[in-house]
């Protein structure tokens, strides 16, 4: 995680727990840019690991569930790993700060000292620096080439991997941003 992230969870969404961000919770990591969905608005990813579940992971999917900052979720495979992927709208007062200069007012930094804590070196950092110069283009693995689950040959779809591999008639398929939707 850079430390411009660091400076900006706080300020995204009041949703995010300091919990969100361990490796109990299946963090891996955040970014700023993702390649394989390139959008001209600025944005926050938050990454984690897709196959773990437990208490934190269930409390982080009802809570994020609720938040009206999520741009888009969806799932990325890397190495053929699935990551579940959390896209963060990122507001005007933060939008700002996408061009590498943060100079934070007085409440933003409160915000940013409640979420780490004071012992933090990023806190520390922000704290004792009016201007800050960061790094802010933090890119995403490329995601893993995954062939289309189904051929489709006119108005019939064929199912890949099925023992019998039949067609099955009255499908029509419509491709939505490489992915497919069934219409009966």
């Amino acid at each position: 995680m850079s430390v411009f992230e660091k400076i900006i969870i706080p300020l995204i969404d009041n949703s995010i727990r300091l919990i969100d961000l361990t490796s109990a919770a299946g963090f891996i990591d955040s970014f700023t840019l993702d390649p394989d969905r390139p959008s001209g608005e600025s944005e926050l990813f938050l990454v984690y690991d897709d196959s773990k579940r437990n208490k934190y992971t269930i409390d982080r999917a009802i809570r994020f569930s609720k938040s009206t900052k999520i741009k888009r979720t969806y799932i990325k495979y890397v190495n053929n790993v699935p990551y579940l992927i959390y896209s963060f709208w990122v507001n005007p007062e933060v939008k700002k700060l996408y061009n590498g200069v943060l100079t934070l007012n007085t409440v933003q930094k409160s915000r940013i000292l409640q979420f780490w804590g004071p012992f933090d070196s990023t806190v520390d950092t922000v704290l004792t620096n009016s201007v800050l110069t960061t790094d802010i283009g933090h890119t995403m693995p490329l995601e893993d080439y995954r062939d289309e689950p189904f051929d489709y040959d006119g108005l019939m779809i064929k199912t890949k991997g099925t023992a019998s591999n039949d067609v099955a008639p009255f499908y029509f398929i419509f491709l939505i941003e490489r992915s497919y939707r069934l219409v009966f």
